[in-house]
């Protein structure tokens, strides 16, 4: 992959498995920060399968602590997640019932 100058970023070592989740974690982190920043979705100009797939487990990190995760350095991943959030197609599917 290349980042937004064009460079080319390589993976990090996956030789440690104690490390594996991390880094794993970090090459999501990366390709969403790559993707997001180019496209406004994960794979083009538009969501595909890939964003609909991951959105629900972003929404379910992101609603643990909102006002933390609104706070991080992840400009692209919370606008990306608010466009969908806050869709009338997301409040449609996602609509409350009365308790």
């Amino acid at each position: 992959l290349k980042n937004s100058s064009g460079e080319i970023c390589e993976s990090p070592d996956k030789s440690n498995s104690s490390n594996n989740l991390l880094m794993s974690f970090q090459e999501i982190q990366f390709i969403c920060r790559f993707s997001l920043t180019q496209h406004g979705c994960l794979c083009d100009d538009r969501p595909t399968l890939a964003d609909i797939a991951i959105l629900p487990f972003v929404r379910q990190f992101a609603n643990i602590d909102r006002v933390w995760f609104d706070a991080q350095p992840w400009p692209h991943l919370i606008a990306w997640l608010d466009r969908f959030t806050e869709s009338p197609e997301f409040a449609h599917i996602m609509g409350k019932y009365p308790q």
